[in-house]
């Protein structure tokens, strides 16, 4: 068995500590375990800006993703709007055009039906324009009525060698009708006769003698179309001996029938 004397091993192993601090002061450790700690942290600083880059294009993305998601709404809203606008509108076109078709309708057929009781009544040319329609007013509010219409006259075509013996001829009438006709039907400021109205002619009723048919607006026609039975008479009767030929809008309409 060897013989350790423990002294002697002590002051051995105190020795070889010395040498190792004393190593380890003079030559700094450059050893792998230093190389592994900076690696580590240059590791995990690349992982926080990996981390810190990825959330930012996540919002990024999730912003464009929202913005996409919310024009496509917009643009898909706008056009089922614009075709629900297109489809009412062409059915309240569809019905409009039903409704002014009907109404003008309505009005062509009492037009029509008032101008065949007329020709029934009086077929024969030969007293043409000196007549009367009896009844007119009666007929004609209740097509007026039941046309949608405003008013409906008789106003037979006169010559303009013809004007004289038509005013006596139609104030004759005017004054021997039962019932009679309110006051003043058929006067004017200037007295009795067919009239035209243009207030720029400085009359107080704004009235004016028609004589001819080619003064107001130059027709080709020289004729006159005075009103002589009005539907709605009671109201009505201030227009009695009005020609509405000497108007240019239904002048050139009456003209227009004529050619």
């Amino acid at each position: 068995i060897p013989f350790y004397d423990a002294s002697t091993t002590e002051a051995t192993n105190t020795k070889r500590r010395r040498r190792m601090k004393k190593q380890t002061i003079d030559n700094p450790p450059t050893s792998s375990s230093s190389s592994l700690h900076r690696l580590y942290s240059v590791s995990s600083d690349q992982t926080a800006a990996a981390v810190w880059v990825g959330r930012i294009v996540f919002v990024v993305f999730l912003c464009f993703a929202m913005t996409g998601l919310g024009v496509s709404a917009w643009w898909l809203l706008r056009a089922e709007e614009t075709k629900l606008a297109e489809t009412q509108f062409k059915s309240f076109a569809e019905r409009a055009i039903i409704e002014a078709t009907s109404f003008f309708q309505k009005r062509i057929m009492a037009t029509v039906s008032i101008a065949a009781y007329v020709s029934e009544m009086l077929p024969d040319a030969d007293p043409w324009p000196y007549v009367t329609v009896r009844g007119f007013n009666r007929l004609g509010t209740n097509l007026v009525k039941t046309s949608s219409g405003v008013a409906m006259g008789f106003a037979p075509i006169i010559r303009a060698d013809e004007v004289e013996k038509f005013e006596t001829f139609a104030y004759d009438y005017l004054g021997n009708t039962i019932p009679p006709f309110p006051e003043g039907t058929g006067m004017s400021s200037f007295g009795r006769g067919i009239f035209g109205i243009d207030p720029s002619r400085g009359a107080p009723d704004g009235r004016y003698r028609v004589i001819n048919g080619t003064e107001s607006y130059g027709s080709p026609h020289n004729i006159l179309a005075p009103l002589l039975h009005l539907s709605e008479q009671s109201t009505n009767s201030r227009f009695i001996m009005y020609d509405p030929h000497s108007e240019p809008l239904r002048g050139r309409a009456i003209d227009k029938m004529i050619d």
